[in-house]
């Protein structure tokens, strides 16, 4: 619970307990023709979005990591909650985080230093206030008022004080030229992919080569752009990996250590994973 006299002392209570997440930013691949209407001549077949099934993908996604991986070290100190330098504290690496709801809600409701990595600049601010903000329990959203009244740029403050963003790709190009990136991989606590596409690969690889835990859940496949990916079948012939299900035991047998477990949200939700020992 926050203080009343200081809202950034403590963190806004997880929207994780809140039931009233509505985010359907992701499109899936597997949408469902609509054929419950008869088809007249000249009319397309109507997709109908899944977007009920979604809605609570990124809450769920954080409170299955606060309860899977120790992030003591990137958590920020109640006692000074906005001092962060991003080349000498811990942190989170969120690849591939798009638009920020992932970075916005470890960095406002469990107090984690985040370096976001995508080459789209996100404006974490204003996605915390429109996807966040507004399904959190009244009495915080209130006591989040009563702070800015006293200080305008309160929000602004807290969020530039615990993440930023690396504008580039997440690619071996990139790994092998940007310092910052590096550094950033170095000091992270954890490195997570939700749904990172063409980075998904390359953060288990780069977890494996500092050592380091990491989440990814894999969406898209994209056989086309990585031809190089097999599995072996029950007689021990190489298969080309196409679908879903494929990749996802591709990235498990990288190593006996890495776990795959299914996640509690609908649609792409299969995790694959490693705690780093």
């Amino acid at each position: 619970m926050m203080h009343d006299e200081n809202f950034d002392s403590r963190p806004l209570p997880s929207p994780e307990s809140i039931d009233q997440d509505n985010d359907d930013t992701h499109v899936e691949e597997d949408l469902t023709l609509n054929t419950t209407l008869p088809r007249k001549k000249g009319r397309k077949l109507e997709r109908k979005r899944h977007g009920a099934r979604n809605q609570d993908r990124h809450k769920n996604f954080i409170k299955w990591i606060m309860g899977k991986f120790d992030l003591s070290s990137s958590t920020v100190p109640e006692v000074s909650p906005t001092e962060y330098s991003a080349t000498s504290c811990l942190h989170i690496l969120d690849v591939a985080g798009g638009k920020g709801e992932v970075s916005a809600r470890l960095t406002m409701c469990q107090r984690q230093r985040v370096v976001m990595v995508d080459p789209r600049p996100a404006n974490v601010v204003d996605c915390f206030e429109t996807s966040v903000l507004p399904k959190i329990p009244k009495k915080w959203q209130q006591k989040l008022e009563h702070q800015r009244q006293d200080d305008a740029d309160f929000l602004q403050n807290v969020i530039n004080g615990r993440f930023r963003q690396l504008v580039t790709t997440f690619d071996e190009v990139a790994l092998s030229t940007c310092f910052d990136l590096q550094s950033s991989i170095e000091n992270a606590s954890l490195l997570l992919g939700l749904h990172a596409d063409g980075a998904t690969e390359t953060i288990v690889d780069a977890a494996l080569r500092y050592n380091k835990p990491f989440v990814v859940v894999p969406c898209c496949v994209f056989p086309n752009f990585f031809p190089h990916r097999v599995i072996y079948d029950e007689g021990n012939r190489a298969v080309r990996v196409r679908s879903h299900d494929q990749f996802c035991r591709y990235l498990r047998d990288k190593d006996p250590r890495f776990v795959m477990e299914e996640l509690p949200f609908a649609g792409r939700n299969i995790a694959i994973w490693w705690d780093g020992k």
